[in-house]
């Protein structure tokens, strides 16, 4: 029986790796539910919401996640998680159409030095050029 939200994350991983993202949005709530101050929580329930097309619920997420205090959290092994964050929340922005939130996300993640920088770049003089 799951009894600890480090368990939970753990099955939600193992969901998501098989692409059963209702069964891994299932098992991240619970972890974030148990373990709230653990910032990997929260991201991967807001990716697993992604990928179930739930964007007003991926975004509430990635919303409630950015107001915690990073002086508290706790982490797996997500490098600089508010990048990645942002990246995420760029996706969605993509996904939906607009252009200049995607951006602006995109850019904010670049400014939090995310390890995924060059690729970030590229893709913010794609979107831009798109707009011309």
């Amino acid at each position: 029986m799951i009894t600890t939200a480090k368990e939970f994350f753990r099955e939600g991983v193992k969901a998501l790796h098989i692409k059963n993202y209702r069964a891994a949005t299932a098992h991240f709530e619970k972890a974030v539910e148990l373990g709230s101050d653990n910032i990997e929580h929260h991201y991967h329930l807001a990716y697993a919401y992604f990928k179930r097309n739930a964007l007003p619920q991926s975004m509430a997420i990635i919303r409630k996640a950015l107001k915690l205090n990073p002086k508290k959290l706790k982490t797996y092994n997500l490098q600089n998680p508010y990048a990645a964050f942002f990246v995420l929340a760029a996706a969605i922005h993509e996904s939906q159409g607009t252009r200049d939130k995607a951006i602006r996300a995109y850019e904010k993640a670049i400014r939090l030095n995310s390890p995924k920088k060059d690729i970030l770049e590229k893709r913010v003089e794609s979107l831009k050029k798109q707009k011309k």
